[in-house]
């Protein structure tokens, strides 16, 4: 189960956020636990927020309300092991809509 955290602490999970610039195609088609309780397959048009290092922040399919921030494990950042759920958080008030909306204007 991802732990579920608030907004400002989930920001801090991310790391150094930047807009998305990762190609995530060989990631693909790989599970990995959604902060909503599921389990869900990545797949190259899952919505994507905004990455850190080795890391993104991926909007649930099904309730966009949650959002998974997903690491990506690698050896010697050459040969891919998986994805492993760091953190999530459910955007439900307006001072999370407000947060997530201004963090998304600046990393454009």
């Amino acid at each position: 189960m991802v732990k579920l955290l608030p907004m400002i602490d989930f920001q801090v999970s991310v790391g150094r956020s930047m807009h998305m610039r990762m190609d995530i195609s060989p990631f693909c088609e790989n599970l990995y636990e959604c902060s909503c309780g599921q389990q869900h397959v990545l797949k190259s048009y899952s919505r994507i927020l905004y990455q850190g290092f080795y890391r993104i922040v991926i909007e649930c399919p099904d309730d966009p309300a949650y959002l998974t921030c997903v690491k990506i494990r690698m050896i010697l950042m050459a040969k891919f092991i998986g994805l492993t759920s760091i953190s999530g958080t459910k955007v439900s008030t307006d001072t999370d809509k407000f947060l997530l909306a201004n963090l998304m204007k600046i990393l454009r």
